[in-house]
């Protein structure tokens, strides 16, 4: 009996683990408490009905959505989400998330809904969630219905993409099953945290470069080329930063690309279409990017970096030294809003 169970690919373990503590996560969870499930749950709402950009009304961005849709969310906002400031007695009631469920969707009476801190995100980061609200909209489900759906389908598209990382990387399969199973990363899947597939696309790109660079039977083709073209370029459009793991494709042998010219030719395509793209998602958006502080310039703050390169490298590290606790604590789970943590 124990080995059959030995005899079980890891992949298969992981994508089997993942999906039922996911679920509990999604289930146990109550809606809205992970960060900003609101904006993420109107900005999927919007993406489910191919609207790719930003609304305007007036001054504010954001988009049209059922009013009944925001009748839930003002509902749900009233409830103390599971511990508002780490007071242990503050908890939801199940009995007023069960009563939302009758709530009827009556999708053509909407009304506008201000998100502007996501109205600006690429469509992909919702992919599958949104595909799940789409989904239950057919059958015309509820609103809280559809919020389920998407948290549901956002956990499933995060497995699939974190089990092929598993699957396919060569070396270091434990690690990645492990970051794979780690609690923040989990909850974030059971969500509608559009950073599930943002560390599944990573994962997979990443898996995809090892694989590259230490199967010996394969070379560099077109074939690899478009699959590195379009994984660096969904990541870098998810999280215009992680372009640089990109990068990674120095680690594959030139012998691979048959020539010094041509392997440098690819690396310097997969770079210059990250840039281009994360260029012209940021321009045909660029009326929706709203600063998360007024007063703060990012101009002035990119000429600041130019001139003070060493300064800015040391301020880096300082941060990180300062918080070094904290981001370790956030990396091993502070779920809820990000106040679990402190349970005793």
């Amino acid at each position: 009996m124990l080995r059959k169970f030995a005899n079980i690919k890891i992949e298969n373990i992981f994508l089997f683990t993942a999906i039922i503590i996911g679920l509990i996560f999604t289930f146990v969870s109550p809606p809205l408490s992970g960060p900003d499930e609101v904006v993420h749950f109107t900005r999927a709402y919007q993406i489910s009905e191919f609207k790719i950009y930003e609304e305007k009304n007036q001054n504010e961005i954001g988009g049209y959505i059922p009013v009944s849709l925001q009748y839930v969310i003002n509902e749900l906002k009233k409830e103390p989400i599971i511990l508002v400031q780490h007071n242990k007695s503050n908890k939801v009631q199940i009995s007023n998330i069960t009563s939302l469920f009758k709530v009827p969707l009556n999708k053509e009476v909407k009304t506008f809904m201000a998100f502007p801190s996501t109205a600006a995100y690429f469509p992909i980061m919702y992919l599958f969630e949104s595909l799940g609200i789409g989904i239950a909209k057919v059958f015309n489900l509820t609103p809280l219905a559809l919020f389920y759906f998407g948290r549901i389908f956002n956990l499933i598209g995060w497995a699939i993409l974190t089990y092929f990382s598993i699957k396919l990387i060569p070396i270091g399969r434990k690690v990645m099953f492990l970051l794979g199973l780690s609690p923040m990363i989990l909850f974030q899947a059971a969500t509608l945290s559009p950073d599930a597939i943002t560390n599944g696309v990573a994962f997979l790109l990443i898996s995809v470069f090892l694989r590259y660079a230490f199967d010996d039977k394969l070379n560099i083709g077109i074939k690899e080329v478009l699959v590195l073209i379009l994984l660096s370029s969904t990541l870098a459009l998810c999280k215009q930063a992680y372009f640089l793991i990109s990068i990674l494709f120095l680690i594959i042998p030139v012998k691979k690309a048959s020539s010094k010219r041509k392997y440098f030719s690819i690396f310097a395509s997969i770079i210059l279409t990250n840039i281009v793209l994360i260029l012209l998602w940021s321009y045909s958006v660029r009326y929706a990017i709203v600063p998360l502080r007024p007063n703060v310039s990012t101009y002035d703050q990119l000429v600041y970096i130019f001139e003070n390169p060493l300064r800015y490298c040391k301020l880096i590290i300082k941060t990180f030294l300062s918080n070094r606790h904290l981001f370790l604590e956030e990396w091993v789970g502070r779920l809820g809003w990000l106040d679990i943590f402190y349970l005793k």
